[in-house]
């Protein structure tokens, strides 16, 4: 069977996993696997479909298929007032009418823009979504419009797919879908980089804390610097390594305001974007990793952690409890209490063995195998 793995934008430098996720499901010898990328265009790369390209001759062959499977498919639509939009629908979406026998697999919801979502469901085409925490815990709190389409396009999927239990339930909550209709599959992360961290029996000042996240208000980065505040007041001397790209023009406000704002400008180091593989510049110096975040599904950083044996203190939303049991291969903190971050973190410094324990347990923790995960993907599709 072929499967069109469908992105935003492919491939998105902040989810490696994607491209890790394809190499493998591309070894496999009962599905053929093709990429479909939305958004951007690269002359260099020839085994994806681009759907966007700019120029008048892309446009013309957006009209000419278009055209194609207007006469095909809908032949009354020429004498309608949509035929132009018809065209430019059917055009533009062509690789879904040229494959009908074929599943699509879209990797982002709202990736799914209204008029094709209605072409997949006047098709009937066989298609799975991939959840995200923020489409189904975040935005439909906030936004009804974008919590009404995401139920329809939760309905009309023929499967889904989530990375954790707890989206799970949240989509079923949301949606209320059959709960037999969403497959959980665990990611497997990239372990061929880790870092392993040696025993940290004795911790010597400064204690060197770190996160890696993308710049999202949702990941709290900001907001722990009220920990930081604490600990140093407290009397501990610690110092805060952020690695994550700044390009997010409010949040990099935010984060820059309140480092100045709370005379944190020498305790705070900002390292903006740095690649997986490159990790390990920085990890040598580094004792506690905290992941502050406030919306998770489960963070493709945590398992890479954990097997370098980091001592983990994460917020305990969402997944995250489905892989860190508290105080045996981790710690959890009350999430968006950033008090309680700190006391968590002065346990973990003051209590050595607790420490040596928590570093164990981090390495042993097993949440998927890549064989397993492909195997679990293939029954995902051919069932």
């Amino acid at each position: 069977m072929k499967i069109f793995h469908v992105f935003p934008k492919y491939s998105n430098k902040y989810q490696p996993y994607n491209k890790r996720l394809i190499s493998s499901l591309k070894t496999s010898s009962k599905i053929e696997v093709e990429i479909v990328s939305l958004r951007g265009y690269r002359k260099d790369i020839n085994n994806i479909t681009f759907v966007h390209k700019d120029g008048i001759f892309n446009k013309l062959i957006i009209f000419f298929w278009g055209v194609f499977f207007l006469i095909k498919t809908d032949i009354k639509a020429f004498y309608k007032l949509r035929f132009r939009k018809k065209v430019r629908l059917y055009g533009t979406y062509r690789i879904v009418l040229k494959n009908p026998n074929s599943l699509f697999h879209f990797h982002n919801i709202h990736s799914i823009n209204k008029n094709l979502l209605d072409l997949l469901i006047q098709r009937d085409c066989k298609f799975i979504v991939s959840l995200r925490g923020h489409d189904v815990t975040i935005l439909p709190l906030i936004d009804l419009e974008a919590k009404n389409y995401t139920i329809k396009v939760l309905k009309h999927a023929w499967k889904i797919h989530s990375v954790c239990e707890s989206l799970k339930n949240d989509a079923i909550a949301l949606s209320r879908v059959d709960s037999n209709k969403i497959n959980v599959i665990y990611r497997t992360p990239n372990l061929n980089d880790l870092y392993p961290v040696k025993n940290l029996d004795n911790i010597v000042a400064p204690i060197n804390i770190f996160t890696v996240s993308r710049m999202h208000w949702k990941k709290c980065v900001s907001e722990s610097f009220i920990a930081i505040k604490d600990l140093l007041d407290k009397g501990f001397d610690v110092h805060y390594h952020v690695i994550g790209d700044l390009t997010n023009g409010t949040e990099k406000e935010k984060i820059i305001y309140l480092r100045k704002k709370l005379n944190l400008e020498d305790r705070i180091t900002l390292h903006g974007f740095v690649k997986e593989h490159d990790y390990k510049l920085i990890l040598k110096k580094m004792h506690i990793c905290w992941i502050p975040t406030i919306n998770e599904g489960i963070p493709n950083t945590l398992y890479f952690f954990l097997k370098s044996g980091f001592p983990i203190i994460a917020s305990n939303t969402d997944g995250i409890p489905e892989v860190i049991k508290h105080e045996i291969n981790g710690l959890l903190f009350k999430p968006y209490d950033f008090l309680d971050l700190a006391n968590k973190t002065i346990y973990l410094v003051n209590n050595s063995e607790s420490r040596v324990s928590i570093q164990k347990q981090a390495r042993l923790t097993v949440l998927q195998e890549e064989n397993n995960e492909i195997k679990e993907y293939e029954r995902l599709y051919l069932s």
